[in-house]
């Protein structure tokens, strides 16, 4: 089964679905692999030696979390003595593991008719001849013997708390050579030509981190130990060229879409009013946040509006005045006159007349205006100012004086 966090029923040849299991179910039940991965709503998820999601921590070769496999030496021997005396109590010893050590793994080289087995550090046997596969507890560990080909082996987890002695039975033939490989807890120190930068090509190149406009991935390059892949740190490699590990990616714009930013504030602090935002089209080219606006007609979706009307509080009344009356002079300056009317909005902007009292404390627009101050008036044109003359009649009276006089004629 490909998915190993879903359920099936098994029914002749066929598994039929049924459904998930329950979250924290490891993944793999390979109780030898150091594999933390768990399923979680049926998908398998990466759990690090922390038990953290994702955290991508893994032991390293001295078991240590995150680790740099110096903690611990690697000690491999070969055992290719030709011993001869026969039997269980004639064997011989090969290996010394010390206590504390982890991974201990001795195994024949070859299918041979000879035997290997393992005393306690008080000489006792813990595995003497086995007639197959042996599993048991001692030594703070779970030991186990087996064959694979015909060739003997004995694993050994560990640490183990105690010392443990490996003994060549001989039998018949030629020994074909006993290897032995195990961990000390003694401090290693790495030489460089010992460790090389390995890609993680299983697991390749990680999804682009951005969908447009430029994103990255990341390759898991590691410093590991030639002989056995085991993790180091990268500090270890720093004497070669550390292969390139992140790369650019989706580097095409975005597609278009409209820039919306926050309504301004209202125009007005009372009443209605209106707000407004400025609304464009545009289209990521580099991220972060580098933009190019483009055409309306770019952007698939309907433009977004620019305005809305607002509305906070309604206005207070306030004096509101009629329009001017007429000049009461055509020139030379003169006086026009208007009326209020105290008043407040309604919500639909119209104005409702309410008692002057709610408008005593708002300024009151003045009620009269000069007018017409800059036209002059025109001036009259002068006229000569004429005496009368009495009129005279025909007939006239001359008196003793020699003057005259008009008289008139009832």
């Amino acid at each position: 089964m490909s998915d190993p966090c879903k359920l099936y029923c098994r029914s002749g040849s066929s598994l039929i679905p049924k459904g998930l299991v329950k979250d924290g179910t490891k993944c793999q039940f390979d109780e030898a692999a150091d594999n933390n991965d768990v399923c979680v709503g049926g998908k398998c998820m990466s759990v690090g030696c922390d038990y953290g999601f994702g955290s991508g921590f893994v032991l390293d070769r001295c078991k240590v979390c995150n680790g740099d496999s110096t903690s611990c030496t690697l000690v491999v021997e070969t055992y290719t003595n030709d011993w001869r005396e026969k039997g269980i109590d004639n064997a011989e010893l090969m290996y010394v593991v010390p206590k504390g050590s982890r991974r201990i793994l001795v195994g024949e080289l070859a299918k041979d008719k000879n035997s290997i087995a393992l005393q306690g550090a008080k000489k006792n046997y813990l595995i003497k001849l086995p007639s197959g596969k042996t599993v048991l507890e001692a030594a703070g560990s779970t030991i186990t013997y087996d064959k694979r080909s015909g060739k003997e082996f004995i694993d050994i987890p560990g640490p183990i708390n105690q010392a443990l002695r490996f003994m060549f039975v001989f039998n018949a033939g030629k020994n074909k050579g006993v290897k032995c490989k195990y961990f000390t807890s003694k401090k290693s120190e790495i030489n460089p030509n010992d460790v090389e930068w390995i890609e993680d090509t299983e697991s390749g190149w990680s999804a682009c981190s951005e969908a447009c406009a430029g994103g990255n991935q990341t390759l898991n390059v590691k410093c590991t130990r030639k002989d056995d892949k085991s993790i180091v740190a990268d500090s270890a490699c720093k004497g070669s060229v550390k292969p390139q590990d992140v790369q650019t990616c989706n580097t095409q714009p975005c597609e278009p879409k409209w820039y919306v930013p926050a309504w301004s504030s209202c125009s007005m602090t009372c009443g209605h009013g209106v707000m407004t935002r400025k609304v464009e089209c545009r289209m990521k080219v580099q991220n972060p946040a580098v933009y190019q606006t483009v055409s309306d007609g770019s952007c698939k979706e309907s433009k977004p509006d620019t305005t809305k009307s607002c509305f906070k509080v309604a206005c207070p009344p306030e004096w509101l005045p009629s329009l001017w009356g007429e000049c009461s002079k055509t020139c030379g300056g003169g006086i026009i006159t208007r009326t209020l009317s105290c008043k407040r909005q309604n919500s639909d902007d119209s104005f409702s007349p309410v008692p002057a009292v709610f408008c005593q404390k708002t300024i009151k627009p003045p009620l009269t205006e000069e007018c017409n101050v800059d036209v002059p008036c025109k001036a009259k044109p002068n006229k000569r100012r004429r005496t009368r003359k009495p009129r005279r009649n025909k007939r006239r009276n001359t008196c003793d004086d020699q003057s005259t006089r008009d008289i008139k004629w009832n």
